[in-house]
């Protein structure tokens, strides 16, 4: 057997049948965690409604042609964006963190300024680039010349953005994730869509939408900038004289600049390449698929978002012990909540997209499905953060580019075969569905495996099995009552089942003695924020 094995089985054991003590600072980061995470989930919620409202807004009044237009526009902005930030949110978050683990304030202040002027003038330039080169882009390149005004007049926000990217990191790095969540998740996209709703309805059209999106981008920069100065770091009234690390964020945060752009690749090009070998149809069928497999991001990000700094304060002060045992808690977390969502988008898929979609979308319920697989087992998992803990951002750069290269490939082939497996065409939306799902496993293994070679930490426990055995008996009690019970469904008893499905496998899992000690802590914990919200 080899020494991977034999880990495998050495952390088991322990898991299972040593007395472990934890500290009093892992207890504290744990609630850290999971306070910081109930709180994101909420925003992430809010955020992904209000996002969804203003689209639906913009689809319905102005129509698919502007609507069209309008979500070039946004994607240009977005690339623009993530070249100005030069890759430093991430940096900014780990730095901070580092930072005030060895209690270097001249070096936490200096993290934010050296950020800060480095982000400022990139975002400028590349705003002058857009404000520029709007005609040529809008008339070679996409062939609509009303781009042009759009381009110029979102331009303005590119700058403000960039800056509350860096911002907004900052709070990750101070654990004030709660100032993070009101300015993005909820200010940022609710003024978003107010403003839209407004200049909407009273006839600016397409300029309209464009100058609600920069002036809601202005004014969460300086929500952000106020929240920063006055509730969480000064960093303009303080006597404290910074040390600039330019250097060190540079290094650290270049190759993330690739890993940016190869993830807008991996993200765009399944609905890039859908339409362009199939068109329109195809592509608004798999977007109802695409982001209903999301939602499985939402926990994961939630608790990953605390995760960063608090497995890195436990790694600078050498507590592998802890970290290792957080990084278990937070992973076994993850799947206790998103393996039974996952369950029920397989086993409600075609019921999930008549509902929330209508019936022209049924026809994605097996690309809902194989996107699922993917999404789950690459959220399973946060060595994606461990690897950026490590400051492994070089690794985490060829990674994405594999990835990348491996799902450009796949898309190109599988979205053009057809040939039948008997379970499914390949071909269209489920072959693109595949080549993210191949391509989401491939990121999940290579670093998993490469978490493992730098930290030695085995994140699954005895547990987890646990939770699978219960979500399973679960699900299949409710799939076969409810299709002995139900000709339809409505969104209605779709909740009632989920409701009744959740409360036989919570059951499950106290019958099988599934929760210890900090699993109560972090159900009490829950159970606190619900009782104060």
């Amino acid at each position: 057997m080899n020494k991977f094995g034999l880990y495998i089985i050495y952390q088991t054991f322990l898991y299972l049948f040593m007395n472990k003590k934890t500290s009093s600072d892992y207890t504290k980061s744990l609630r850290t965690v999971v306070k910081g995470a109930g709180l994101v989930f909420i925003g992430m919620i809010l955020s992904k409604v209000f996002t969804y409202a203003y689209r639906i807004f913009i689809a319905r009044y102005f129509g698919p042609d502007d609507y069209g237009i309008f979500s070039i526009a946004l994607a240009v902005i977005g690339l623009l964006i993530t070249f100005s930030l030069l890759g430093l949110p991430t940096g900014v978050s780990r730095f901070i963190a580092e930072y005030r683990a060895k209690k270097d304030e001249r070096r936490v202040k200096g993290v934010i300024t050296s950020a800060l002027k480095m982000v400022l003038p990139t975002s400028v330039f590349f705003a002058f680039v857009l404000l520029f080169f709007s005609s040529y882009i809008a008339n070679n390149i996409f062939h609509e010349p009303e781009l042009t005004d759009i381009f110029i007049i979102l331009s303005f926000s590119l700058p403000f953005t960039a800056l509350f990217g860096i911002v907004s990191s900052s709070f990750v790095g101070f654990e004030k994730i709660e100032h993070r969540v009101y300015s993005e998740n909820i200010f940022q996209n609710l003024s978003r869509l107010l403003l839209i709703i407004i200049f909407g309805m009273v006839g600016l059209g397409m300029f309209g939408l464009a100058w609600a999106w920069t002036i809601a981008a202005i004014l969460t920069f300086f929500i952000s900038l106020y929240l920063l100065e006055k509730h969480t770091y000064p960093i303009i009234k303080t006597k404290i004289v910074s040390i600039q690390i330019k250097k060190e964020l540079l290094t650290y945060s270049s190759p993330l600049i690739l890993v940016g752009f190869f993830g807008l690749l991996i993200m765009w090009t399944d609905t890039l390449m859908l339409g362009y070998f199939i068109g329109a149809r195809g592509v608004g069928i798999y977007n109802a698929a695409l982001p209903t497999a999301q939602l499985l991001f939402i926990v994961p990000d939630a608790l990953v978002s605390l995760f960063l700094p608090v497995i890195t304060a436990f790694y600078v002060k050498r507590k592998k012990r802890e970290f290792k045992h957080i990084y278990n808690v937070v992973t076994r977390w993850i799947f206790y909540i998103n393996f039974p969502l996952f369950l029920l988008l397989i086993f409600f898929s075609k019921d999930v997209l008549n509902i929330l979609f209508g019936v022209q979308y049924i026809a994605g319920y097996k690309a809902l499905i194989i996107l699922s697989a993917g999404f789950m087992i690459y959220k399973t998992v946060p060595a994606n953060s461990v690897l950026q803990m490590l400051k492994k951002t070089r690794h985490l750069m060829y990674i994405m580019f594999l990835s990348t290269s491996i799902n450009i490939i796949l898309n190109y082939i599988l979205i053009q075969a057809d040939f039948d497996l008997g379970f499914i065409v390949v071909g269209g939306i489920n072959g693109a569905a595949i080549a993210t799902m191949f391509t989401y496993i491939t990121l999940f293994v290579l670093m998993f495996v490469l978490s493992y070679k730098f930290t030695k930490a085995i994140p699954f426990s005895i547990k987890m099995l646990k939770s699978f055995v219960s979500s399973i008996s679960a699900i299949l009690f409710i799939f076969i009552v409810s299709r002995l019970v139900f000709a339809t469904f409505s969104i209605y008893i779709i909740t009632v089942l989920f409701l009744l499905f959740m409360f036989i496998y919570i059951l499950s899992l106290l019958a099988f003695k599934s929760f210890d000690n900090e699993d109560k802590m972090i159900m009490k914990e829950i159970t606190k924020r619900m009782k104060v919200t």
